[in-house]
């Protein structure tokens, strides 16, 4: 098991409720994989640095978690496939 982190960045048009349900649901998708989900922090809005999309902004999330290398490729495939996500980065850390 290694840690990993992810930032996610969600469409500015979708309303709270549904923003919360996007992020439960990038949740799920590392749980189901056999992931443990140590923190989030949520960032909120923010202004990007470029247009994604015609969308100058976009809820930043971050999730920590530990899991095994092999399911990595199947979380970030269904990152690609959910269109409610404009961007997401995984990133490898030790925990020191």
């Amino acid at each position: 098991m290694r840690n990993y982190e992810n930032l996610v960045i969600v469409k500015p048009t979708l309303t709270t409720e549904e923003t919360l349900a996007s992020i439960a649901a990038i949740e799920e998708v590392i749980t189901s994989n056999g992931g443990e989900i140590a923190t989030t922090d949520s960032m909120g809005m923010r202004k990007l640095a470029y247009p994604i999309d015609k969308n100058e902004r976009g809820y930043f999330h971050v999730i920590y978690y530990t899991i095994a290398p092999s399911a990595i490729t199947e979380i970030e495939r269904r990152f690609r496939i959910n269109e409610e996500l404009l961007r997401f980065v995984t990133i490898k850390y030790d925990s020191n």
